[in-house]
């Protein structure tokens, strides 16, 4: 069997849990919380191996859109 996998990503929240860093309009998945990458980025570049993976289909709330975008860029 040839079928990848279709990961999907499900990123955003409140900003309660790891206050005062992570905020509403910051949640802690776009933070670098353990080195220079954010979680999210993290999560979408062990996603990268092509062979058994599609492109990641990302679910977020609408204010974080371009957060998330320029986080995809920064790794390319």
């Amino acid at each position: 069997m040839d079928r990848r996998i279709i990961p999907l990503i499900m990123c955003g929240g409140a900003g309660t849990r790891l206050w005062p860093a992570s905020r509403e309009v910051h949640p802690k998945q776009f933070l670098s919380l353990f080195g220079t990458r954010s979680t999210f980025q993290e999560t979408v570049l062990r996603l990268s191996d092509s062979t058994l993976f599609e492109r990641p289909i990302v679910i977020t709330n609408e204010a974080y859109r371009f957060m998330v975008l320029e986080q995809l860029a920064e790794i390319g």
